[in-house]
């Protein structure tokens, strides 16, 4: 029995956000009460007094009793985040086919053709978003009891970060792209939420539902999940959780990019990319509040964590500049769309998306349950299934890339300067055209948004919490950007003969002289410069904006690897 007591002590410890530091200065009072306790089990004591302090009664009638304590927690050592602790309800969610799908995801995608290390799952992701979502809403709720965050909201939050990604397919963004560009509607956030539903409708999850029954999670707690799955404005909180749709910012917020998602892999990808990360992600997750004060309840963050706000976001563009976007991951992604369309009368994508995307719940739940044996596995299967008719091109596709028989890279403008068409210009002769394929790229600070997404969080001072403040750019430092998003236009030669590769990048340096930039500094690696502000060239083009029959010819796609 003493053994099971010091047991239920340790599991308490360690309840809903609880660290052993948290621990030890919540309960040093109650340490002390118990000592003049005679005749009682001190541990038994302690016990009870936990499970009063944190809640875990989720209502007034509950009996309150050792023997109530919630099953064994599950402990997961993460390279990141060190010893996860993860709630029983958690575990159950994990070991269902639903989420262990995500096992057989590369969280980079095409990445890992590139960059070895970047081996990692989006199922391993998954774990460290509920972790600091958890973390986040923990922080919430000690600092803030006006609030009235409960430990079953904290666990939703839990949830919802731990299945935000059910809905990602093959090979992570490509797979989105590849259904931009079928349905331009396409959300994976959205499938997410679908394959929620499927996870608790499986009778194979029957323990699943039976732990969402005993740790008080309802029906309108699962409406709340999703709404906190798909992001703030995506689908309305169920009832009395309106007034708590701050919490929705924790994992996905689309006004500023700051959410723990973004936090979390930055930190995974720049670990296994080796690539430093200039910030420290667990203190974002404890200097932060919730503003009442404006018409929307928003998060904002302690002021002494304005810097770390903009290194956090120059670590995600440094990320997406160097792995996400290099000009390799960026063909190959291209090639690998292309070898999902010639395999899709194989592999019957587009009918799995199409019901996805129906109405009809019949064709609905018969595309998750498909969608649900869809992994990076479809790699492996085009390439070894040869007796299969109608999969031969897109093999000889993805056998080049593994060959490495790839596209030569030319060269990159930042086509934001302005200019005509780089297909379309008079100097490139109509039979070199073939040869040519180009990318064209935007690499952004934040969020859709040009602006300063820093600019849209408010702050507040130790001195006075309650008072939140905007601080401006130049009040932090005069070397931030003073620009927000760029566009990039990178050019390849299909040709591998050096002749060919020879004739298209003397036509691209054609038309880069036409656009007035300077060629003589100019690498594959480096756009070419533009002239200084004193020459009459920088001010006629200053002056004259990109036409408009040359922007909407211009389709920039964002890289949906992060």
């Amino acid at each position: 029995m003493a053994k099971l007591i010091s047991k239920s002590v340790l599991n308490l410890c360690i309840e809903d956000g609880t660290t052993g530091k948290d621990f030890d200065t919540l309960n040093k009072p109650r340490l002390q009460k118990t000592k003049h306790l005679a005749g009682k089990d001190l541990a038994q004591t302690i016990v009870l007094g936990i499970i009063r302090s944190l809640q875990l009664d989720h209502g007034p009638d509950r009996e309150v009793t050792v023997h109530s304590l919630p099953p064994e927690y599950k402990v997961f050592n993460d390279p990141i985040h060190g010893h996860i602790i993860l709630h029983p309800l958690l575990v159950r969610i994990i070991d269902t086919p639903q989420f262990q799908r995500l096992r057989y995801i590369k969280k980079l995608g095409c990445v890992y053709l590139v960059f070895p290390g970047a081996s990692h799952n989006r199922f391993e992701h998954s774990l460290g978003v509920s972790h600091l979502a958890g973390e986040m809403a923990d922080t919430l709720r000690r600092e803030q009891p006006e609030l009235n965050i409960t430990p079953v909201d904290v666990l939703c939050v839990k949830i919802a970060g731990l299945c935000h990604d059910l809905g990602r397919g093959p090979f992570s963004g490509v797979f989105d792209e590849w259904c931009k560009h079928k349905y331009p509607d396409w959300n994976f956030e959205r499938t997410s939420v679908m394959m929620f539903d499927h996870l608790l409708a499986d009778p194979e999850n029957r323990r699943v539902r039976e732990a969402f029954k005993e740790h008080g999670i309802g029906n309108e707690e699962q409406k709340f999940i999703k709404y906190l799955m798909s992001g703030e404005g995506s689908t309305e909180p169920a009832n009395d959780q309106r007034l708590k749709n701050f919490l929705g910012k924790i994992i996905v917020n689309r006004k500023t990019a700051i959410d723990v998602e973004t936090m979390e892999s930055i930190a995974r990808d720049s670990y296994h990319l080796r690539m430093s990360c200039n910030y420290d992600w667990s203190r974002l997750v404890k200097f932060v509040r919730v503003d009442c004060g404006q018409d929307e309840q928003q998060l904002c963050f302690r002021d002494k964590e304005a810097h770390s706000l903009h290194e956090m976001l120059l670590s995600r563009l440094s990320l997406r500049r160097k792995a996400s976007c290099h000009k390799t991951v960026r063909f190959i992604e291209r090639k690998v769309i292309e070898a999902l369309t010639k395999a899709d009368s194989v592999l019957k994508l587009s009918e799995i998306v199409h019901g996805l995307q129906s109405d009809q719940k019949e064709k609905q739940l018969e595309a998750v349950e498909k969608y649900t044996r869809l992994t990076d596995h479809v790699w492996h299967h085009i390439l070894t299934s040869t007796d299969v008719h109608g999969l031969e091109e897109a093999r000889i596709i993805l056998q080049k890339i593994e060959r490495r028989e790839l596209y030569k890279y030319v060269g990159v403008a930042l086509s934001s300067y302005g200019g005509q068409e780089f297909l379309d210009h008079e100097s490139f002769h109509p039979n070199s055209r073939e040869n040519v394929l180009k990318d064209e790229v935007v690499f952004r600070y934040g969020t859709e948004s040009a602006q300063n997404p820093v600019s849209d969080v408010r702050f507040f001072s130790k001195s006075d919490p309650n008072r939140t403040f905007e601080i401006k750019n130049d009040q932090i430092s005069q070397l931030l950007p003073v620009k927000f998003t760029e566009k990039a236009l990178r050019v390849y030669c299909k040709n591998p003969d050096m002749t060919a590769r020879s004739v298209v990048e003397r036509e691209f340096r054609s038309w880069v002289e036409s656009q007035g930039w300077g060629w003589e500094s100019y690498t594959p690696y480096a756009s070419p410069h533009k002239p200084t502000q004193d020459s009459p060239a920088s001010v006629d083009r200053q002056e004259s904006p990109v036409p408009n029959s040359v922007s909407k010819n211009l389709k920039f796609s964002d890289s949906q690897a992060t």
